[in-house]
């Protein structure tokens, strides 16, 4: 079966990087780093603006939305996706229909935290 995208929608592989936390010996806890989980192949789109506007009202702005085929791993809010020098922090994740076909990742690019 043959996908066809438009330019510039190909399958991009992400890093997933989950915040690597640690209790200090006041018991606060406190992030060590990121390590790599896993990768993930989807497709990176920018927010269209209602996207965008019902997120900032939820507290959570955005700037992209991933679209992964479902197959096994799946990053989740807090995570890191990275591809190449750039990062995009997890906002949300949505199911659509709870059918297990694609999961939706709501996020932003995090300028302050590439390189």
């Amino acid at each position: 079966m043959h996908h066809f995208h438009r330019p510039g929608q190909a399958l991009i592989c992400f890093q997933i990087l989950r915040p690597l936390n640690v209790v200090t010996e006041r018991g606060r806890i406190r992030q060590r780093g990121d390590q790599i989980v896993e990768h993930i192949c989807a497709v990176l789109a920018q927010a269209d603006p209602k996207q965008k506007e019902q997120w900032k009202q939820q507290g959570h702005p955005i700037s992209h939305v991933i679209v992964q085929k479902l197959r096994g791993v799946t990053a989740q809010t807090g995570d890191i996706l990275l591809y190449r020098n750039q990062k995009f922090e997890v906002q949300g994740c949505q199911n659509p229909g709870e059918l297990n076909h694609y999961m939706l990742y709501y996020c932003m690019e995090r300028l302050d935290k590439n390189g």
